[in-house]
This record gives structure tokens, C-alpha cells and sequence, in this order.
């Protein structure tokens, strides 16, 4: 029997804030809130387009739209 997961998914950035180690928190339009977990450097702001897709292990990526740049992510609410 085969599950149907969803396993990407095309959001909106609604506003971009770093903490104090320079990582990036991430609100989107729907309420949700995500925080990067890697060091990478990634270029984000409001209204930008991002995918989020899941990795091996439970792990998330986030990508920008139109770059092949991604960066680890955990939700945070």
C-alpha cells in the first residue's frame, strides 16, 4: 500500500529577522514560522517565493524560488 505524502509545498515570505547568531526566522503569509538550523548564507525578503521540501531523516530544505541555494529549516509554530 502506498501513502501519498505531500513532500513540497510553495509558500510566501511575509517578513525575514535574524537572531543573534545569524540565523534567518522565516513568517510566512499563512502564519507559519520557520527557523534555519545550518550556517548558510541565504538572500530572503517579504514577498518572496520559497519551496519547502522534505529531506532524508525528517529533515526540511528551503530554497528560493528561481535560485539553487537551500538551507536546512525547522518549524517553530
Amino acid at each position: 500500500e502506498l501513502e501519498s505524502e505531500i513532500n513540497i509545498i510553495t509558500l510566501i515570505v511575509s517578513k525575514v529577522t535574524k537572531t543573534v547568531y545569524e540565523k534567518l526566522n522565516i513568517t510566512f503569509e499563512n502564519g507559519q514560522q520557520w527557523r534555519q538550523k545550518d550556517s548558510k548564507r541565504l538572500r530572503l525578503a517579504a514577498g518572496d517565493k520559497v519551496i519547502l521540501s522534505k529531506g532524508a531523516l525528517g529533515s526540511v530544505y528551503l530554497k528560493k524560488e528561481g535560485t539553487n541555494k537551500t538551507i536546512n529549516v525547522k518549524r517553530l509554530k
